[in-house]
């Protein structure tokens, strides 16, 4: 169907919304290091930090994708807006 528009980068957008701050999560809860050959800290940063970028450049690149692409309709905006404080 021609006229039918699926939302897909918009849900991968909203996919990488979700799971980053879980990620940064576990990045501060490995901020505490032992001293000098801490084990486990480090490792799970080596991990997180790549998924972290991975993420948002695949979010970012979606929402270079959609920007474009947006149809902005001001009178139906102006409706919404006056719709709720009535």
């Amino acid at each position: 169907m021609p006229h039918k528009r699926n939302p897909v980068a918009s849900a991968v957008v909203l996919s990488a919304a979700l799971r980053v701050p879980g990620l940064v999560s576990t990045l501060l809860t490995a901020i505490v290091q032992e001293h000098e050959r801490g084990l486990g800290g480090w490792h799970a940063e080596w991990e997180t930090l790549p998924e972290i970028v991975s993420l948002s450049a695949g979010a970012l690149h979606q929402i270079v994708a959609i920007i474009p692409k947006l149809e902005i309709d001001a009178e139906r905006m102006r409706q919404n807006l006056e719709a709720r404080t009535d």
